[in-house]
């Protein structure tokens, strides 16, 4: 079983679109945690042109899934 699964998805993407991403997390049944966040404004490639939403992302998943705030990378 996945302890969580996270997703984030741009409203610009013109590759998957913001349904694509919603209905795979959906199928996702197995996870303690399944969600899916949605960045206005953001691409395909929105690590690109958003970082600091997909550092926080990141972050917040590591921190949560060991119980620790992160060390290495300070907010």
């Amino acid at each position: 079983m996945y302890k969580e699964l996270a997703g984030l998805e741009g409203t610009l993407d013109t590759e998957l679109g913001t349904m694509i991403p919603a209905e795979q997390i959906r199928l996702f049944t197995r996870s303690m945690e399944a969600k899916l966040d949605i960045v206005e404004g953001g691409t395909h490639y929105f690590s690109a042109t958003h970082p600091e939403i997909v550092n926080e992302a990141i972050l917040d998943m590591v921190e949560r899934y060991n119980g620790t705030k992160s060390m290495i990378l300070t907010r």
